[in-house]
């Protein structure tokens, strides 16, 4: 999603409000990335509160904990990543983030792996204590 000053054609909030139209109205552009930034975590939230009710509702905390884990490591990365690039090289390059998400995906599945044969394990244990 681009944010633009408005000055330029055809940019501007998904293309629908250019920032020189709401300046009027004393709408600056950190406003307006603060309405944007608001919006779309009070989305996120109601989106993903079902979903993690229902997580800990299952007790799932592995998963819960990877996922947590998982997105504050690649924030701490990016920004750093960015930053870096910003300051060094005055443009931002943020490709090699790709890793770093394939790192937390091959973690995340051996975690899965692991969460999967512990239940059958349990599954087999009960069935093996409920026939004697």
């Amino acid at each position: 999603m681009y944010i633009g000053t408005g000055n330029e054609p055809n940019e501007g909030v998904l293309g629908l409000v250019k920032v020189s139209q709401l300046v009027p109205f004393g709408i600056t552009e950190n406003h307006l990335f603060f309405i944007v930034g608001l919006l779309g975590v009070v989305v996120c939230y109601y989106l993903l509160y079902p979903i993690l009710n229902l997580l800990v509702l299952l007790k799932w905390s592995s998963l819960l904990t990877y996922i947590f884990g998982g997105l504050f490591f690649l924030i701490i990365i990016g920004l750093y990543t960015i930053l870096q690039h910003a300051h060094y090289l005055g443009s931002i390059d943020i490709s090699k983030l790709g890793n770093v998400v394939l790192g937390i995906t091959f973690f995340g599945a051996v975690l899965f792996i692991i969460q999967v044969c512990q239940s059958i394990l349990t599954y087999i244990r009960k069935q093996k204590s409920n026939s004697i």
